[in-house]
């Protein structure tokens, strides 16, 4: 079950780290004590097995009634005393909350109802994109252990965003249940973690709560395997499922979390463009044969 702290920052010795990959990707990272220094970072590549990145993305729209300035959205997605939020003017006015990161030792959902257990830190994050865009995702790099046992939270927090499995996983299977409409209970649950920041957010009270337009928000689950072999089947997979929920599987992605957890954001904006689109024509029509 995920747990209830919000890890912000690592503790003592295990300090910082959280945006380590967005610098130099997602391989295995150790810290450790250096003389003369508060941290030193020595890389170890993990080969062979092929491991996956989960996310997840809801986009809706911010519930403000025009588009909220940038000063303002700094102010919005200030969650990290302390760390900056990002923001960018071209091509379009962008800001972007500093990570977190939030604890979890919990089942992984499989497709065959296998019990995996996943221990680990998942990275989350905010964006407002032209002041009236709200996105919130999470993603987490499986991989599998080295050990068959739990090791102490300092081992997790020194390797931010990443999940490592205890067993040897079917990293298909482990797809196959991450992408269902409805996971089991009690299983890692990346849509609560990005649906409690999204409420988290739009109950601010920097916004006015009066939107100019009724529109739903989205859900984008996706998966992508890490490594340039694909596992089963060897097509990108793209699934319009109910309640607006979005299923996508990329079978070879790279090692880059950074790079798929962006294709992947624009991905879910770009199709709540359009869905809200559609939407709002097909309203007008009603309205106009209602008249």
């Amino acid at each position: 079950m995920i747990l209830d702290e919000l890890i912000t920052g690592c503790q003592g010795d295990e300090h910082i780290l959280l945006r380590i990959r967005e610098t130099m990707g997602w391989n295995q990272w150790t810290a450790v004590r250096d003389p003369g220094a508060m941290v030193r970072v020595e890389l170890s590549d993990v080969t062979g097995d092929p491991m996956l990145i989960l996310g997840e993305v809801h986009t809706g729209l911010l519930q403000n009634s025009t588009a909220v300035p940038a000063a303002r959205c700094e102010h919005i997605l200030a969650l990290v005393q302390g760390r900056a939020v990002r923001q960018f003017e071209r091509p379009i006015d962008h800001a972007a909350s500093p990570e977190l990161l939030t604890g979890v030792d919990c089942r992984l959902a499989t497709g065959s109802g296998a019990r995996i257990r996943g221990i680990g830190t998942v990275a989350h994050r905010a964006t407002i994109t032209g002041g009236h865009l709200l996105q919130t995702s999470a993603t987490v790099h499986v991989t599998g252990s080295r050990t068959t046992r739990r090791l102490p939270w300092s081992h997790y927090l020194a390797l931010p965003g990443e999940v490592e499995t205890i067993g040897r996983p079917d990293w298909d299977d482990l797809a196959h249940g991450h992408l269902a409409a409805r996971p089991p209970a009690a299983t890692l649950d990346l849509g609560g973690i990005t649906g409690r920041v999204m409420d988290h957010l739009q109950a601010s009270t920097l916004v006015d709560r009066s939107p100019p337009i009724r529109a739903r928000r989205t859900r984008l689950r996706w998966v992508a395997f890490a490594t340039d072999q694909a596992g089963t089947g060897d097509k990108v997979r793209f699934g319009v499922e109910a309640d607006r929920l979005r299923t996508l599987r990329l079978p070879r992605a790279g090692r880059s979390v950074a790079a798929v957890a962006g294709f992947c954001e624009d991905l879910a904006l770009h199709d709540w463009l359009l869905t809200t689109l559609l939407q709002l024509i097909e309203r007008s029509q009603l309205e106009g044969l209602s008249s």
